[in-house]
C-alpha cells in the first residue's frame, strides 16, 4: 500500500505479487494489484510494438486482478468501484459506466456507488 501511495507503482506491483503468493485470500492485495497495473498501462508510453505489447499485458493483468477481487467477494464496493475503473480502460469508458449504473440499481442503498 505504501509503494502504492508513493506512486511506485511497479514496487506496488512486485510487494502485491508477493504478498498474493503468500496468502491469496486477502481481497485488498488484489484491488492494490489491479489499480498499480491499471495505472502502469494508462502511464505507459509506447513507442514500439513491444511497448504496446507491454502496455496492453498490464491492462489485462489489471482486469485479471479485478476479477480476482470480484470472485473473492461479489458484494465489496471498492472491489466493483476498481473493477470499472479497469473496464473503462480496457474495453472503454461506456462499460465502466454500465457496470457501475448496474451496482447502483442492484445496491442503491451503498452511498459509494453513488460517489
Amino acid at each position: 500500500v505504501l509503494e502504492f501511495r508513493k506512486g511506485n507503482l511497479r514496487g506496488a506491483i512486485d510487494y502485491a505479487k508477493r504478498s498474493a503468493s503468500l496468502y491469496d485470500g486477502d481481497i485488498e492485495t488484489f484491488i492494490i494489484l489491479s489499480r498499480a497495473s491499471a495505472e502502469f498501462a494508462a502511464a505507459s508510453v509506447a513507442f514500439s510494438a513491444e511497448d504496446t505489447e507491454k502496455r496492453k499485458n498490464l491492462a489485462e493483468e489489471a482486469f485479471r486482478f479485478a476479477t480476482k477481487a470480484i470472485e473473492m467477494n461479489p458484494t465489496h464496493v471498492e472491489a466493483h468501484i476498481n473493477y470499472a475503473n479497469v473496464m473503462s480502460i480496457v474495453q472503454g469508458s461506456s462499460v465502466g459506466i454500465k457496470h457501475l449504473e448496474e451496482k447502483v440499481r442492484a445496491f442503491g442503498y451503498e452511498v459509494e456507488y453513488r460517489v
